[in-house]
């Protein structure tokens, strides 16, 4: 019986754990606290995918915070006028890099080091690898270009871009900011592909983070889970559950920025990813008793 009582609190101390190391990201998450001077204020900032959606609310936070901003997004016009609004109405320095992500596929290595390259005499402290696509459908009726897009958007700007600007990271305290997704942490039918790139961004982010810390960096590394927020991604969704602002996405998670290692930030997609966390696993188990249909062919 003594055998039996110890292999339940065993049991029991292995399914709580794992709800307490959560419980307390939470509460560091919206306790927040964290002062953006520690990233140098008045250094560069870069941002991907800068033009719409949750990229411009964290160039609006940090421009609004002191930062000078790097812009890099595929639209010159779209750009031109994002830098002149930033400039206008925060008088910080804005620089565009005009990028189409899309065309990484070709070259990675050549694409970013050629993107790195324009950024070399720039201080820069902060960098948000927002960029990133959403393409729903099943695997076997995706097109085969569009998986690669998929896959080479949500990982190979997070992954490389990071590489390359470790450098200049590395000299003084910095911040990394991935666009990861509550989708990153469940099962959505239709969606394999775009909740596996989400889920490496986000395993990514947690081991790199460790990484640094042994190394002593002073880098801190977060990964940004949110839920629906009203961006261009979402808009042709309907019932969003708890949506916000592309800006009260960016401030809540820059809020939390060095106190934890991932964050979903607002408190509203606090509550949806805690609830997800929660029945994931009997979604994931139920669905296995399914009777999978034979899939029907276009």
């Amino acid at each position: 019986m003594e055998y039996l009582e110890w292999v339940l609190f065993v049991l029991g101390v292995s399914t709580l754990l794992p709800v307490i190391s959560h419980l307390s990201i939470v509460f560091f998450s919206l306790k927040g606290g964290t002062d953006l001077s520690k990233y140098r204020k008045g250094t560069w900032a870069v941002v991907t995918g800068a033009t719409d959606g949750i990229g411009l609310g964290f160039a609006r936070q940090l421009a609004q915070k002191g930062f000078k901003v790097v812009l890099v997004s595929r639209n010159p016009q779209k750009l031109e006028k994002v830098a002149s609004a930033l400039t206008e109405e925060f008088k910080v320095e804005v620089k565009v890099v005009v990028r189409d992500f899309a065309e990484c596929v070709k070259n990675p290595v050549e694409y970013f080091r050629n993107l790195v390259g324009e950024l070399e005499d720039l201080d820069v402290s902060i960098l948000v690898n927002n960029v990133g696509m959403g393409s729903p459908g099943r695997l076997h009726r995706k097109p085969l270009n569009k998986v690669l897009d998929t896959n080479a958007l949500n990982l190979w700007p997070v992954v490389l871009l990071t590489k390359l600007l470790l450098p200049k990271l590395q000299k003084a305290p910095s911040l990394i900011v991935n666009l990861s997704s509550v989708a990153s942490i469940t099962p959505i039918c239709g969606s394999s592909v775009y909740c596996a790139t989400k889920s490496y961004d986000d395993l990514f982010s947690l081991f790199l983070r460790e990484e640094l810390k042994y190394q002593s960096s002073e880098i801190d590394v977060v990964s940004l889970q949110p839920a629906y927020v009203d961006t261009p991604l979402t808009q042709d969704i309907k019932g969003k559950f708890l949506e916000i602002s592309a800006d009260e996405c960016a401030a809540k998670c820059l809020e939390a920025a060095d106190k934890v290692g991932y964050t979903s930030g607002h408190w509203k997609h606090q509550v949806v990813s805690s609830l997800i966390r929660s029945f994931s696993g009997a979604f994931s188990y139920f669905s296995s008793f399914r009777v999978s249909k034979k899939p029907k062919t276009n």
